[in-house]
C-alpha cells in the first residue's frame, strides 16, 4: 500500500519547541496533526488494515536542505506511525508489529511531501 501526504511535516525540533512553549499547545499541535494525517491516510487506504507485522518505509521529500535528516525523519515518523494507528491501518506501532525504514530525500521540484509504503513482513 502506498500513502502520500503533500505538505511539510514538522521536524522533531519543531515538535519539541511547541511542547516547551506550553505543554498543552504542544499536545494540541501533535494531536491535530495526527488526526489530520489519520483522515488522509484512512481515505487513501480504502478500508485496508494490517493485523500482523508490517514493514513501513517512510520517504520524506524536502524542498531544501535547511533541516537536518535526523530531525525531519524523527518528527515525521512519530506523527505518521501514530496516525496509522489512529486510522486503524496498523494494529500498533510497537516493534512487535512494525519494522520502520525511514529515509530523507531532496525533492526535484522543491516541494515537501511524504510517501509511506506499507507491506506485510515476510516472517
Amino acid at each position: 500500500m502506498k500513502l502520500t501526504y503533500k505538505g511539510k511535516l514538522p521536524s522533531l525540533n519543531e515538535l519539541i519547541k511547541a511542547g516547551r512553549t506550553n505543554r498543552y499547545v504542544g499536545a494540541k499541535v501533535k494531536k491535530e496533526l495526527t488526526q489530520d494525517l489519520a483522515w488522509i491516510f484512512k481515505a487513501q487506504a480504502r478500508g485496508k488494515r494490517y493485523s500482523k507485522k508490517v514493514v513501513i518505509s517512510i520517504h520524506c521529500y524536502e524542498g531544501n536542505l535547511r533541516r537536518d535528516d535526523d530531525n525531519v525523519i524523527s518528527g515525521a515518523c512519530k506523527v505518521i506511525l501514530d496516525a496509522l494507528q489512529v486510522a486503524g491501518i496498523i494494529k500498533n506501532d510497537s516493534p512487535r508489529y512494525v519494522h520502520l525504514k525511514p529515509e530523507r530525500f531532496q525533492s526535484e521540484d522543491k516541494s515537501y511531501y511524504t510517501v509511506v509504503e506499507i507491506e506485510e513482513a515476510g516472517e
